[in-house]
């Protein structure tokens, strides 16, 4: 039987979450085991019902598999609320996933950002899909989000900014920044938005 785990520096299913942090560093290996436990997500903060902000997932070493088509690694993530200054930082180590990196992902998403400045970051296959968002409108307005990236290896199918989802009221002022690093990916958008809905 397959275990689903989450790793968050702040978890709660109802309320608010402010300065939630969650490190990987040393010699850190997360991700499925023998036992077929499988870690699902790495979040900064975590909130089923309510905002997250100013919380981060920092990765400076070790190795990070996850292989499932979800929200993979996210600084701040809520499935009800509004995300705003989360960061994903990965300074190293070694990451393959499946789905999705984002800084802040919420009903309305501003000043979230991912910053690479090393490491590894590839998909687990070449059927597999993988995105890096520094922050995610589902319902609202996606602003002032950025991917900022100067070093590492990055293998991934779409970079962007800002996206505002099929429901979202569209975005401003988001970017990706490139001053280093080596990467291949079929699409880098400062924004990007679904729906009839964007502006």
């Amino acid at each position: 039987e397959n275990t689903e785990l989450f790793l968050a520096g702040t978890y709660t299913e109802s309320g608010d979450v402010n300065n939630g942090h969650l490190i990987i560093e040393g010699d850190s290996n997360v991700g499925p085991t023998e036992s077929n436990v499988g870690v699902k997500g790495i979040y900064g903060g975590y909130t089923g019902s309510g905002s997250v902000s100013d919380s981060s997932v920092t990765i400076s070493a070790g190795t990070v598999k996850l292989d499932q088509p979800v929200i993979n690694i996210a600084g701040g993530l809520t499935g009800s609320g509004t995300a705003s200054n989360n960061k994903v930082n990965i300074k190293g180590g070694k990451i393959t996933a499946e789905g999705s990196i984002e800084g802040g992902d919420g009903t309305s998403a501003s000043g979230n950002q991912v910053n690479i400045s090393g490491g590894t970051i590839e998909k687990n296959s070449s059927d597999s899909t993988l995105a890096i968002i520094g922050g995610w409108s589902a319902k609202g307005l996606a602003s002032n989000n950025s991917v900022n990236i100067s070093g590492g290896t990055i293998t991934a199918d779409e970079i962007i900014g800002g996206l505002s989802g099929s429901s979202g009221t569209g975005g401003t002022g988001n970017s990706v920044n490139i001053s280093g690093g080596s990467i291949t990916a079929k699409r880098i958008y400062g924004a990007e938005g679904y729906g009839s809905n964007n502006t």
